[in-house]
């Protein structure tokens, strides 16, 4: 796991004044054998710009959706941990989601949620999809084809030797 700081784009110059922090987590992408990356990130405003900011990076949430097209009826907490993000902040993501309608959420039993993708959840899944590939590619792209491939081997390396340690408790200190 990756931390960095970020902020908002230029344009939402009140948000882009406060920085947070995203957490980078790699994992086995077993469909493709390639390496997901998956992005959480910590600090988040509310209200004025930071509104317009969570609207611009919309696009970012395809994790999300696609284990929910994976598991459709999935409950938040296990939605939660497929994605890495903490609980609260897949609480919020649902409800942004349910408001967009995107996903339903059913309350099952002890108080949990199931979720599902609408037909227009769908809609926003296929459409993202062609847009983060070339983000990827983007990502590599400063590098020569073979620094590529290395990059990518030892990304999966990487991940499958995390995979099987557990995750320590955030101390609030970066890691050595």
């Amino acid at each position: 796991m990756l931390t960095f700081t970020w902020n908002a784009p230029p344009h939402l110059a009140e948000a882009r004044a406060q920085r947070s922090v995203v957490l980078l987590r790699l994992r086995p992408d077993d469909a493709d054998e390639g390496t997901r990356v998956e992005l959480t990130q910590l600090g988040w405003g509310d209200g004025g710009e930071w509104d317009e900011a969570h609207d611009y990076f919309d696009p970012a949430w395809d994790g999300v959706l696609r284990a929910l097209q994976a598991s459709p009826g999935i409950d938040q907490v296990t939605l939660a941990e497929k994605v890495a993000l903490d609980t609260s902040t897949t609480a919020d993501i649902a409800t942004r989601l349910e408001t967009k309608g995107w996903i339903v959420r059913e309350l099952l039993p002890r108080r949990q949620r199931s979720l599902r993708l609408t037909a227009e959840g769908e809609a926003v899944l296929a459409d993202m999809l062609p847009r983060v590939e070339p983000m990827y590619r983007a990502l590599l792209a400063p590098m020569e084809a073979a620094e590529q491939a290395e990059f990518l081997r030892l990304l999966r390396k990487f991940v499958q030797l995390n995979e099987a340690t557990p995750t320590p408790p955030n101390s609030g200190k970066p890691g050595v």
